[in-house]
């Protein structure tokens, strides 16, 4: 999947070895020219993007900016604290961004949720990552190999902090079961309507359910929030009314009893 993304990949890889490696005026030409290469590169790939081109000229207007403002980290650590400024902007006025600067490698990936989620750690912990190469490189200088190896692991610890919170938000988006385990309890939707009434036994990975009210709609619901619980298959012991909505879902029928997996 990556190598689709071949292009982008190697304009940042370009990008970051000639912060490293070059110096005034040759680092920001060699930033535009890498952003045609790799527009060259998606040419060949059969999908070119001219926004490499654009991009490309952004990070060499960004590194001859670092350069004339003599910005200490040198376009990196500008380009970091630029974008991840962006970043977390955005999702702090939920507008997440990270979704429309990843293109076709994010697009319809992420709800707005998610997306703003992303945008405030990630652009976070690019943030950070270019406020502490600024501050521990004197001016005009860049901030070297060790600095720009530190980035990963920024990114890693913001990822984990995101992951935790796109959780707790996977969480809220799922129905969920009022009433107490072993009793009669109420499904009820994401949004607080209540799609049933069930008594739910469990034993091992599998959930015995007798459903004593259930618009069938609310199936995928069931479904989900037992799967969610850790059942890996679905056994209905009681169904009122027509039996047909459960043979459309997939369900397997014998003897008044109906089993899914989940």
């Amino acid at each position: 999947m990556m190598g689709g993304y071949l292009p982008e990949l190697l304009l940042a890889a370009l990008f970051i070895l000639g912060d490293l490696f070059l110096e005034g005026t040759a680092a920001a030409v060699a930033t535009f020219a890498a952003g045609v290469l790799a527009w060259v590169v998606s040419l060949l790939a059969g999908r070119g993007r001219i926004a490499l081109l654009l991009e490309g000229a952004v990070l060499g207007g960004l590194t001859m900016a670092a350069l004339l403002t003599s910005f200490p980290g040198g376009a990196l650590a500008l380009t970091e604290v630029v974008l991840g400024g962006f970043l977390l902007v955005s999702g702090l006025a939920g507008r997440p961004a990270l979704e429309r600067l990843g293109g076709g490698l994010a697009r319809g990936m992420l709800s707005k949720g998610e997306g703003v989620i992303l945008s405030l750690y990630i652009g976070g912990g690019v943030l950070a990552h270019g406020a502490v190469t600024a501050a521990m490189t004197e001016p005009g200088e860049s901030g070297g190999v060790l600095l720009t190896a530190l980035l990963p692991l920024f990114l890693a610890v913001s990822g984990y902090a995101a992951r935790r919170r796109l959780k707790g938000l996977s969480r809220s988006l799922l129905p969920r079961l009022q009433g107490s385990p072993g009793g009669e309890q109420t499904l009820v939707s994401p949004e607080g309507r209540v799609l049933g009434r069930i008594l739910v036994t469990g034993e091992g990975g599998a959930a015995s359910v007798r459903v004593k009210e259930l618009d069938p709609a609310g199936l995928p619901a069931l479904e989900a929030v037992l799967a969610a619980g850790g059942y890996r298959s679905l056994l209905i012991t009681e169904w009122p009314g027509d039996t047909l909505p459960l043979e459309m879902s997939g369900y397997s029928g014998s003897r008044g009893r109906w089993l899914r997996r989940l």
